[in-house]
């Protein structure tokens, strides 16, 4: 019975997918309806009535889960002292500014145009994000701010969408075991707002930027593997796309050893090992943090029941995606055969 589920899953994997299967099986249910079929109409009423409750109990999962983290989740301690020193500031600066009657003290934020804007003077390096000497660099994400919350440097993250913000909380949660990955703080589910630990890394995909390889080059790396840009738009192959890969990797080698790859292949492992598939492989989302590497930004990762062709897939998917961007094949079994290195 759990094989027939998942395989149904499988094939109605997509929103479109369930849409024109309960269309096609309410016609179908008519039609052999009204011609006197009727035990055969009632396998076709039962296929979209268990669809409906396939995407309502698996969306009143993920809200009862979510209620139950941000219920549960207790602050972890956060050393910040080196953070702030990176930034020219001081606890007991910060204490003194809380003191005052403010709950959170914000240092940096993302504006309405998308820059990043420093409360606190110029900043060379911000953490995860390399300011320009303006105090700003163009970021279109959810809106994010750098504040001092009761003792401890966080990132507040602010979700556009209610998917994204529970995939990310969903996902933290599932690692606040595992090293390499940012600590869950607070979430406030009414606001679609988590806090999580702020990481003094340097991000690989500004470090490759700096050493020449831009970031418009970076994503189409990562595009051309993935066949479509952002926006879903398919994308036309390129003479030079072979080129650019090599580019690619030869920027990568400047930046960072094999080893530190090895590593990073771990945390996407130590990912898949929790049920989870990543989705969202590319440089920026690896940061070196003291030599070693972190992933972040899970706001599109999904965990799935761990012997679904669902996951099976996602995970293949992942793997492939991590040769093709970093030509490192690691020594797990998750890797099938079809990955071009």
């Amino acid at each position: 019975m759990l094989e027939i589920r998942d395989r149904l899953d499988y094939l109605f994997v997509s929103r479109r997918h369930k849409i024109v299967g309960v269309l096609v099986s309410f016609c179908l249910f008519f039609i052999l309806l009204f011609n006197n079929f009727t035990f055969f109409a009632v396998f076709f009423l039962l296929l979209p009535l268990w669809l409906l409750w396939r995407a309502v109990s698996n969306r009143l999962h993920r809200l009862v889960s979510l209620l139950w983290i941000a219920w549960t989740t207790q602050a972890p301690k956060c050393h910040s002292n080196e953070a702030l020193a990176a930034l020219g500031l001081t606890v007991r600066q910060m204490d003194d500014i809380q003191n005052q009657g403010k709950t959170e003290v914000v240092l940096a934020e993302w504006g309405a145009e998308n820059r990043i804007l420093s409360h606190v003077g110029p900043i060379p390096v911000l953490g995860e994000v390399v300011l320009h000497s303006r105090g700003f660099q163009l970021r279109a994400k959810n809106q994010t701010q750098l504040v001092w919350l009761e003792g401890a440097l966080v990132l507040k993250k602010r979700y556009l969408l209610l998917e994204r913000f529970i995939n990310e909380v969903l996902a933290l949660h599932a690692l606040r075991h595992e090293s390499g990955f940012p600590r869950l703080y607070r979430v406030v589910p009414e606001r679609k707002i988590l806090y999580r630990e702020f990481i003094l890394a340097e991000d690989l995909g500004r470090k490759m930027a700096q050493k020449g390889f831009l970031e418009g080059d970076q994503e189409r790396t990562q595009f051309i593997f993935l066949g479509a840009d952002r926006n879903g738009q398919k994308i036309t192959p390129r003479p030079g796309d072979e080129i650019l890969r090599e580019q690619a990797l030869q920027t990568l080698r400047l930046c960072v050893e094999e080893p530190f790859l090895q590593q990073a292949a771990q945390l996407l492992h130590t990912i898949h090992r929790q049920g989870l598939a990543y989705r969202d492989l590319k440089y920026g989302n690896l940061l070196i943090h003291n030599g070693a590497p972190m992933i972040v930004d899970f706001d599109i990762a999904r965990r799935y029941p761990r012997h679904s062709p669902l996951f099976a897939e996602a995970v293949r998917h992942d793997w492939c995606c991590f040769q093709h961007l970093f030509a490192i094949a690691p020594a797990h079994s998750e890797v099938e055969k079809g990955c071009d290195a």
